[in-house]
Order: structure tokens, then C-alpha cells, then sequence
């Protein structure tokens, strides 16, 4: 039950987490020199543990009581789901191990998706 603008700020981190700028450093030379299989590895590794850590820490579940917290309001709901779903595109957008967890967390586990439907 944090304020409003903490949610939203940790959401937009977890949502710039899940992409490929937060662990490679756009125009790096060390980034240029290293291979694409190499760095495809390090970022599919990211990728899993983030899962594992948004799965493990029951952070959909997070979502879904922030939804519920601000269903009163039509624009602060709209920007924590636009930060959730941002957050699962991005996780699914990239190939790993862990996607099928994170399909099955949030279909079967969690209620984010009826808190987001109703």
C-alpha cells in the first residue's frame, strides 16, 4: 500500500529491467567487440533470472493489488497495467527458458488477470 508515485516508479524500473539497454551499454565498444551468440546469452540469461525473481517475489501478484488499489482511477490504472504488460512483452519477447513458467504463473496462478478484466 505504498503512494501512488512509488508504485509507478518501480513499475516503469521493472518495465526498463526487462530490456536489452538495462545490461548492455548502447554504442559500447566492449558490447560492439563481443559476439552476437555471446551477448544473446548474457541477455537470455537476464531475461530468466528476471523471471525467476518476478515469479519468485509474487510481483504479478503486486500488480494485480496495485490495479485493485487504483480502480478508481482511470489513469493511474491505465499507466501500472501499461507498465505490467510491458514488463511480460518484453519477458516474452526474448527467447528463454523461463517463458513457459511466466505464460503458466500468470495464467494459472495469479488473478492479475481478473483484477485487470473486472
Amino acid at each position: 500500500e505504498a503512494e501512488f508515485e512509488t508504485q509507478a516508479v518501480a513499475s516503469r524500473a521493472l518495465v526498463q529491467l526487462s530490456t536489452a539497454d538495462s545490461i548492455f551499454v548502447p554504442g559500447s565498444q566492449e558490447t560492439n567487440d563481443q559476439k552476437l551468440a555471446k551477448l544473446t546469452a548474457q541477455l537470455n540469461t537476464h531475461v530468466n533470472n528476471l523471471i525467476q525473481s518476478v515469479i519468485q517475489y509474487d510481483v504479478i501478484d503486486g500488480f494485480g493489488r496495485t490495479i485493485c488499489q487504483h480502480q478508481q482511477s482511470h489513469s493511474r490504472t491505465d499507466i501500472i497495467v501499461k507498465y505490467f504488460l510491458s514488463t511480460i512483452h518484453n519477458c516474452l519477447l526474448y527467447c528463454s527458458a523461463n517463458q513457459k513458467k511466466l505464460r503458466t504463473h500468470v495464467a494459472l496462478r495469479s488473478t492479475i488477470v481478473k483484477d485487470i478484466m473486472i
